[in-house]
């Protein structure tokens, strides 16, 4: 039962709506109850501090372009279609030119 609801949290994890909340009680009871969903939900919570951690030194020491390419990688990897004619034009003028900034230019 516990690989049940861990994979229902898992499978819906980017996919939630208001529809989708549970109450903060009910979310401690079924933490208390499923080890796997509480260890998913750790998992989730530990790489989302991470992100979070990159993201802020990615600001402090990256140009812009760099931030820029760096969205446009999070963003192709959370896409439900892994085309992206934007990323791919930018990829493309950047290994012709060696330069991010020269398309924009």
């Amino acid at each position: 039962m516990e690989d049940i609801a861990a994979n229902r949290v898992a499978r819906n994890q980017h996919h939630a709506s208001t529809r989708d909340r549970i109450s903060r009680d009910a979310l401690r009871k079924e933490l208390r109850r499923c080890d796997t969903l509480r260890q998913i939900l750790l998992q989730y919570t530990a790489a989302l501090l991470i992100q979070i951690a990159q993201t802020a030194v990615c600001n402090k020491f990256h140009s812009v372009e760099e931030r820029l390419c760096r969205w446009l990688l999070m963003a192709h990897d959370r896409s439900v279609d892994a085309s992206c004619e934007c990323y791919e034009n930018i990829s493309a003028a950047h290994s012709k030119t060696g330069d991010i900034r020269k398309p924009f230019s």
